[in-house]
């Protein structure tokens, strides 16, 4: 996404390209490039221009014109036929299920050809995937069409990062180069633009990177400026696609100007360091830049430069032709890096928390739906899985609102935007649930009366047991009775939470109890850890019997918020200074840090096996918010709940959770799309250090243990302390201090940019005595954030049409 109107020159100042307007050489000048490879594609925005319905019809209209072109060029000669590049996969698939035999055929033709290229990747995607959701991403057509289809490139464009996950995975598929356009907004490049790199994978494995300009940059070599500076939606009438001779004319005079203008920007680059003699730059329309279709009339323009044999050279082509001159010329001599690629421009799916969460939350039902529990996977359960996997892919696809999100945050256009995107969380959320239901009904509803208990983690589990009074009838249940040990289980009532404690319940295992409605005898209470609390009652410090240091030390589950002072927004502008004390002294003066404030003494309650401390507070941004800290008495592990009422205001803030873990010792480890990496170290130089996009965990692990911290909903953290802007390439101070980033609207576009109303947010902290891998970490977090599941199975037997059609999986 991006600023039409003034991104384009702020970021040719950037990279160092913008035209030069004195000295111009003459079109007699040699130049130091020998050729320009052109890849022209469509940047594919699942809405931002245009609602996501109609951009989905838009993108396979230009695939069909695209192929159009191809055909009619396909008898010339090589530097005269019209190429085309498909960015998203997703589109091609979508295209190919309505496509007529015939037309297929042609598509095939036009690839074998080597005029169309299709990519790898569904489509531009922010960093959230887990690694069954890659593993999705990377199988999104049928194997034999991707042996048709033959890809060879990974396309990733806008995004400022790249899932190591996803480089892995296509690797693991054969493909050996990634194209990528970073657009620089609120974001950067990790080296110059353009640029490439061999991107080694943690098995050995290299894929070749080219860091390419903006994808719409083709077009900037050759003119001054753009030829649209606005951007509009495809309906309307009075704003036009460029038509022949617009833009790129081909006669004499246009295109020998538009070579001055070339040289002259290629000139300033060799000023700055460019060191090869080509260039690879990907051109898109000038309709609206985003979600343009093709130009067929690119390819006489290229025609008509080579017909007057200037130089460089032009050549319109793919990705994949072009990846395989890059390695060709150079791939011997470009530098080799490792790591995560974390993304800049993640922060923005924070502006959406309750959607974030409830994808995440559907990624954990997913992985139980999938357990061994329920004795095995037929295809409809894969089916299914599929399905709801595709949808959570496609929410972490990177536009989530209108390119209008905050001139006009509630008109139809932008409502429409948030309203499809939220789709592809909650719909997948309720259909995760819904298929863990079925899959449970299917497993109990024949088994002997009592009250099921079903542990589709991959940990043992020990905690509370939370049952729905609706269920009860009205019937005063007082306790239950497992069928296997004769054990008696109080059920204790918190509000409106009924509950009861169950101890070590086997991984993927199944337990029965009765439910009983005379009174349980009072359990024994288990040793209380030593826990110290501040002024006003709220837990600082917790230590189990065995550890040699607190759990945590400080105000855990503080709330904290960053927010714009005088002007409504933060601008982007500040990002892009390049003096690291300018920058910041530019931040500290925008913005203030609030924290919240107590609302008088925490409450305090206890049952035999934890103890529980609930705490109001207030702050400016919020209403009606709450903390509450549940400390276990069986093992080293607190629970922290924040809710959060967030009044309106469409100033940029930014919304953080403080955790101040204890000082192990050890450099904290986490992962993403289930690769694990140390932030800061293990990532790639010029990468995201503000922010970190996580599985849900961080582990510090050390000889003596492992101290784990893990979030159910929140996939955004910062160590320290807030780093907007701060770009660090070294550890903070304290790596200790985790911030749970939970809420973040300084984007002015493609986000909401105002959430209201209730959040909630549940976090986990825990103590093993053994160093815990990060494989064990991602399962202990799977397990904590999502506890057994419950049905009650009564003494009737249900009739068998009503069975076969309610538990029947389709």
């Amino acid at each position: 996404m991006k600023r039409i109107n003034i991104l384009v020159g702020l970021l040719l100042a950037i990279s160092g390209v913008a035209g030069i307007t004195q000295n111009i050489p003459g079109s007699g000048e040699v130049s130091p490039i020998e050729y320009i490879d052109i890849i022209h594609c469509s940047h594919t925005d699942y809405g931002y221009t245009d609602h996501p319905y109609i951009v989905e019809d838009l993108q396979q209209r230009f695939l069909d014109i695209a192929l159009d072109a191809a055909l009619a060029t396909a008898q010339l000669p090589v530097e005269k036929r019209f190429c085309w590049t498909a960015e998203a996969l997703d589109i091609v698939w979508r295209w190919w299920r309505n496509a007529t035999p015939s037309r297929r055929s042609d598509l095939l033709a036009m690839i074998r050809q080597g005029q169309i290229d299709i990519t790898a990747l569904p489509f531009n995607v922010h960093p959230f995937l887990n690694a069954s959701q890659w593993d999705q991403a990377l199988n999104w057509i049928p194997d034999e069409l991707w042996e048709d289809f033959h890809p060879q490139v990974g396309i990733q464009h806008d995004v400022n990062g790249f899932s190591q996950a996803s480089a892995m995975r296509l690797a693991g598929k054969g493909i050996r180069y990634i194209w990528n356009g970073i657009n620089t907004w609120w974001g950067g490049a990790p080296f110059y633009q353009p640029s490439g790199f061999w991107w080694q994978m943690p098995d050995g494995k290299k894929i070749l990177v080219w860091q390419c300009w903006p994808y719409w940059y083709g077009y900037n070599l050759f003119t001054r400026q753009d030829w649209r500076m606005v951007q509009s939606e495809a309906h309307n009438t009075q704003f036009r696609t460029p038509r022949i001779n617009d833009i790129l004319s081909a006669d004499e005079a246009s295109v020998r100007e538009a070579h001055v203008i070339c040289l002259e920007k290629i000139r300033k680059m060799k000023e700055e360091g460019y060191p090869f003699d080509f260039i690879a730059v990907s051109i898109t329309n000038q309709w609206r830049i985003d979600n343009d279709g093709p130009f067929p009339p690119l390819v006489d323009f290229v025609a008509k430069w080579n017909e007057l044999q200037l130089k460089p050279r032009l050549r319109l082509t793919t990705a994949s032709d072009a990846m395989q001159r890059i390695e060709k010329k150079v791939g011997g001599i470009l530098p080799t890096y490792s790591g995560e690629w974390p993304d800049w421009w993640a922060f923005g799916v924070a502006s959406v928390p309750r959607e974030l969460a409830a994808s995440r939350q559907a990624g954990n039902h997913v992985r139980a739906a999938l357990s061994p529990v329920w004795g095995g996977n037929d295809l409809p359960v894969i089916e299914n899985v599929e399905e709801i996997t595709r949808s959570l892919c496609r929410f972490y696809e990177h536009t989530f609102a209108a390119n209008e999100a905050s001139p006009s945050p509630y008109g139809f256009f932008n409502q429409g935007h948030l309203a499809e995107k939220a789709i592809y969380a909650y719909r997948p959320y309720e259909e995760a649930k819904w298929l863990v239901a079925q899959r449970m009904r299917n497993l109990i509803t024949n088994q002997p009366e009592g009250l099921y208990v079903v542990n589709a983690g991959e940990e043992d589990y020990s905690g509370w047991i939370v049952l729905d009074p609706v269920s009860f009838r009205k019937v005063d249940y007082q306790s239950v009775k497992d069928q296997k040990s004769g054990r008696v289980h109080k059920v204790y009532t918190d509000g409106a939470e009924v509950k009861f404690w169950a101890e070590k319940i086997k991984a993927g295992s199944v337990q029965s109890f009765d439910l009983l409605e005379q009174k349980a005898d009072d359990e024994t209470s288990l040793p209380v850890p030593d826990i110290r609390v501040d002024t006003q009652g709220w837990p600082s410090q917790v230590r189990w019997n065995g550890m040699d240091q607190p759990l945590f030390s400080g105000e855990i589950g503080k709330f904290l918020s960053l927010e714009s002072l005088a002007d409504p927004r933060i601008e982007a502008d500040i990002w892009i200074e390049k003096d690291s004390s300018t920058r910041l002294r530019r931040i500290a003066e925008a913005t203030r840090q609030t924290g919240g404030i107590p609302s008088g003494e925490a409450k305090k309650t206890e049952t035999p096996y934890s103890v529980v401390y609930t705490q109001n507070f207030s702050h400016p941004r919020l209403q009606n918010s709450w903390r509450r800290v549940e400390v276990f008495k069986n093992e080293p592990r607190v629970r922290v709940t924040v809710h959060l009422y967030r009044r309106s205001m469409p100033n940029t803030e930014i919304f953080y959770i403080e955790f101040p873990m204890a000082e192990t010792g050890a450099f904290p480890v986490t992962s993403n799309g289930g690769v694990a990496f140390r932030p800061y170290l293990d990532q790639i130089p010029g990468t995201c250090t503000d922010f970190f996009t996580i599985d849900g965990w961080v582990n510090y692990p050390s000889k003596a243990g492992s101290l784990l911290w893990s979030s159910r909903d929140a996939a955004l953290i910062s160590f320290s302390e807030p780093q907007l802007a701060a770009k660090r390439r070294t550890p903070p101070g304290s790596m200790n201090r985790i911030l749970a980033m939970v809420y973040n609207n300084c984007w002015e576009e493609n986000f909401l940019n105002d959430c209201i109303g209730d959040m909630e947010f549940q976090f986990d902290l825990v103590w093993k005595s053994h160093p815990v891998s990060a494989e064990e970490a991602q399962r202990i977090a799977c397990s904590l954030t999502l506890p057994p599941f419950v049905m009650l199975n009564p003494a009737t037997r249900e009739d068998p049409f009503t069975y076969q059609r309610m538990n029947e999986i389709k």
